[in-house]
């Protein structure tokens, strides 16, 4: 546990060493005076001396630690005294009370944040349990993008001219799921613009009649990245979006509970979760943005969730 330091000039250094019991054991250590004539006073913030104990560091420093307990006060002093002489040559003060309410707050804080943090990531753990491996149908993708090994897609920008393609410059998986839960993961890296999500059978096959010349209008719901903030593709956001830039996108289709989520991967952490009526057989979908870097849909085995 760090805490605070406070010293005064030419005075001693006051440590909050850690909590005992009700009480804070503070140490109070002289670098400046080290000598066998010099000892260490400790004086509450009634003015009442404080029964110490000498510290050894192994230098020729010298210290000493108290146990501060509740109802002494507000302050508490740490003073350099010469036993030759029995004056004081240098004191250092430390305000307890405001320092203990500070330290306990930030301490309560963290506590709050790493269970929050320990069930999210469990929950994570939990949709990551559904793996599922996913391939790009390249009779399913607009004419405008290309394919690589099966799982990766970006835009041709060789041969798309000055204008952006019409209709859905996407991607469609050959897999389709008609129950159960489901969780894949894209690997979208640097990009500032991508599209994520699932649509329906019924969809999936006008984009094939139509060779996807036409925009999907209908049956899809997803999330898409443009100019760094999130937005959903269809159906209403349960967790309001986060702008951390994120490398790895995990989607999670979960049909028993009417729910399309994502995660940041490198975080564990939920972007957000989209409510959906499954009602017939969904299909991964992937929209590249329009640079030339691959999005890439990851070929996940089990014994890579041990990494995550």
């Amino acid at each position: 546990m760090a805490f605070p330091e406070v010293r005064s000039k030419r005075g001693p250094l006051i440590v909050l060493d850690q909590y005992e019991g009700s009480g804070i054991k503070l140490i109070c250590r002289s670098e400046e005076w080290g000598s066998p004539d010099i000892q260490l006073s400790w004086m509450d913030g009634k003015g009442k001396e404080l029964l110490a104990t000498p510290v050894l560091l192994g230098n020729a420093s010298v210290a000493s630690s108290v146990l501060l307990q509740p109802g002494s006060g507000d302050a508490v002093s740490c003073s350099i005294i010469s036993k030759s002489t029995n004056t004081s040559m240098g004191a250092t003060s430390l305000f307890v009370a405001e320092t203990l309410r500070l330290q306990k707050q930030l301490d309560e804080e963290k506590k709050e944040y790493q269970s929050a943090l320990k069930k999210v990531q469990e929950q994570f753990e939990k949709d990551t349990a559904e793996l599922v491996s996913v391939t790009l149908d390249p009779k399913v993708k607009h004419a405008k993008l290309n394919l690589k090994d099966k799982n990766r897609v970006r835009f041709d920008q060789l041969n798309a001219g000055q204008k952006k393609p019409q209709g859905a410059p996407i991607a469609v998986a050959q897999e389709g799921y008609s129950s159960g839960k489901h969780y894949w993961e894209v690997e979208v890296g640097d990009k500032t613009e991508w599209e994520l999500g699932v649509l329906t059978a019924t969809a999936r096959e006008k984009l094939e009649k139509e060779k996807l010349e036409k925009p999907l209008e209908d049956g899809c719901v997803g999330m898409r990245l443009f100019q760094g903030k999130y937005y959903c593709t269809g159906g209403n956001s349960l967790i309001d979006s986060q702008n951390e830039k994120c490398d790895v996108v995990g989607v999670f289709l979960d049909m028993e509970e009417d729910a399309l989520s994502f995660f940041n991967v490198q975080l564990m952490c939920p972007i957000r979760t989209i409510p959906v009526e499954f009602s017939e057989k969904m299909y991964p979908f992937f929209n590249p943005g329009y640079d030339d870097s691959y999005l890439g849909v990851r070929q996940i085995s089990t014994s890579c969730l041990g990494s995550l």
